[in-house]
């Protein structure tokens, strides 16, 4: 399980989940996305997954994304 951590309208909240980096495509194979599948959101001791929204937990999938992928490249 991967871990980042992001400020979200100034909440300070970690993300655990899965990241999948992708490939690119090859002559018989189709690319692959890149994605980070959320499967807890801690803020303080906390998981608040439940209670989230499921747009904004997409949103937090492509901010982790974004954050976790400027560190593995």
């Amino acid at each position: 399980m991967n871990e980042t951590t992001i400020i979200y309208d100034s909440v300070t909240l970690v993300l655990r989940g899965h990241y999948e980096a992708g490939r690119d495509s090859a002559y018989f194979d189709a690319p692959e996305p890149r994605y980070f599948e959320i499967q807890e959101v801690v803020c303080g001791k906390q998981n608040i997954i439940d209670i989230l929204d499921e747009n904004i937990l997409k949103e937090l999938e492509e901010l982790a994304l974004e954050q976790y992928s400027d560190y593995v490249q």
